[in-house]
């Protein structure tokens, strides 16, 4: 077992979890030493370009989706770690839909209250994800930040914002009746959370910290329609399945 009674009894209520030292620091370095390398192979090819309106931020962008092409990065993504803890959490199996290492140097924008599934539109359900600490994350150099019990919303339809303020260009107002609660994990913590909760995080605004982090997005086998990736999605054992392409967009941001 991954997760205990009580753990499960606060998710389905709250919508999220951490689990403490899921990850040792060795673990962490060789994740981060991959993901270096690979920063190194785009920058010498001209992958990462330099913007001046955001030189750090652009110079660390996130890598997404190196799972497909890396066997270590997919190992981690398919850790039983992470899917037996979801496996739990959801009572089947989940299948690894995208990956994406955050750097989140000093300076970066933060992500506005946002809901994963309104991206990936998984039907029937939801999605889920489990975001992997590799470094201290608080409040000053743009932790996580969550609205409990919101998982129990449908998908909301989001507004358009200024995407000098957010990575993302839209956002969603917080309901009445919510909450923000502010989330702080230390290195090898992992936040499970659904895809419908509302949650973003915060500005750096530290002087030289990074707020390095590992996001894995899932959904369950059963699943039939996803807007993203649905040739990419793997199994447990690391074999490609498919999905169909879900049309039935219906949350456009205003």
């Amino acid at each position: 077992m991954h997760i205990n009674p009580t753990e499960l009894e606060f998710y389905h209520t709250h919508g999220y979890m951490i689990m403490k030292n899921l990850f040792s620091l060795e673990e962490l370095q060789h994740l981060a030493q991959i993901y270096e390398r690979r920063w190194i192979d785009l920058i010498r090819n001209g992958g990462i370009v330099q913007n001046v309106e955001y030189p750090l931020e652009s110079i660390y962008p996130r890598i997404g989706n190196y799972h497909r092409y890396n066997d270590d990065v997919l190992r981690f993504v398919l850790d039983s770690r992470l899917v037996g803890t979801l496996q739990e959490m959801i009572g089947e199996d989940p299948l690894a839909l995208q990956s994406v290492y955050y750097y989140k140097p000093p300076s970066s924008r933060g992500l506005y209250l946002h809901q994963d599934n309104h991206e990936i539109f998984a039907f029937p359900d939801t999605c889920y994800t489990a975001w992997v600490s590799l470094d201290r994350a608080d409040a000053t150099n743009g932790g996580l930040y969550v609205a409990p019990g919101s998982h129990n919303l449908d998908l909301l339809t989001p507004r358009q914002v200024d995407p000098a303020q957010s990575l993302y260009h839209y956002t969603n107002d917080l309901p009445e009746g919510y909450r923000l609660e502010y989330l702080e994990t230390e290195p090898g913590d992992a936040v499970f959370f659904s895809g419908n909760l509302l949650h973003g995080s915060l500005e750096n605004t530290s002087d030289y910290r990074f707020r390095r982090a590992f996001a894995v997005h899932y959904v369950r086998t059963s699943v039939e329609m996803v807007t993203m990736y649905r040739n990419e999605l793997y199994n447990r054992h690391g074999e490609k399945v498919r999905r169909k392409f879900n049309r039935n967009r219906v949350t456009e941001p205003r």
